[in-house]
């Protein structure tokens, strides 16, 4: 049996600091370890079977070198545009339960080939690991109400496929979606490029429930972006 844990531990609130915000008073990026936890081995089931499916999503982005390739692809239309990204504060923890688990079964039902089985075992197994989220601190033990806890196998994989319906069903229709040269969706972070100012604008206004903060001149998938300069990345 692989999904059965025999001696589960609770989950344990640590802290990793996030320097590269605040390096002289850096805050807390607070995650629940899920070593050992009852639903460990469920997440990663459920991560070897949902994160092949982000991977074919309209907007992915795999990983840092597969941004900088889809800049250089672009860099001649790119060339005179400011890209802009968008951070979804705290999307792990931030995506309601029942909306989340809609979400992900729209997506799964409408733009895969999962049967209704698979995608009712799969939605069944999700909502497991979102109800079951217990940890220890001080003394005291917490449930997670709202939310995926970070360090679980599965939250990049359920929180891309939460925001995936609405960049699909929504974005593509906002007005100035087609003059963007360039969106792509790197986990929580959102980056595209300023052809359309009214795109920007409305793009705040089709996110319900979710708080974003933009940039320009950004970082991004861990990397600082700067102009080009004779016509190459710097």
């Amino acid at each position: 049996m692989f999904l059965p844990i025999e001696y589960p531990n609770l989950g344990r609130l640590f802290g990793i600091t996030k320097i590269h915000k605040n390096k002289d008073n850096p805050p807390f990026r607070h995650i629940i370890s899920n070593k050992k936890t009852k639903t460990e081995k469920i997440s990663e089931y459920l991560d070897s079977v949902l994160n092949p499916v982000v991977q074919t999503t309209t907007f992915y982005l795999k990983d840092s070198w597969c941004f900088l390739h889809e800049l250089f692809l672009k860099k001649d239309v790119l060339a005179n545009c400011i890209l802009v990204t968008l951070d979804v504060e705290a999307l792990y923890t931030n995506i309601p339960h029942t909306e989340g688990m809609q979400s992900l079964q729209l997506f799964l039902n409408k733009y895969t080939n999962f049967s209704q089985a698979k995608v009712n075992t799969v939605c069944t197994l999700m909502n497991i690991v979102l109800e079951n989220n217990f940890f220890y601190f001080n003394s005291k033990i917490y449930k997670q109400t709202k939310g995926v806890t970070m360090s679980s196998k599965v939250a990049p994989a359920f929180a891309n496929l939460v925001l995936s319906p609405w960049e699909n069903e929504k974005l593509k229709q906002l007005h100035g979606f087609n003059s963007v040269t360039l969106y792509k969706c790197y986990n929580d972070d959102i980056v595209f490029d300023n052809n359309s100012f009214y795109f920007y604008n409305k793009i705040y206004k089709q996110t319900k429930g979710v708080t974003m903060s933009s940039k320009v001149a950004p970082a991004f998938a861990n990397l600082v972006l700067s102009p080009w300069e004779n016509e190459k990345l710097t």
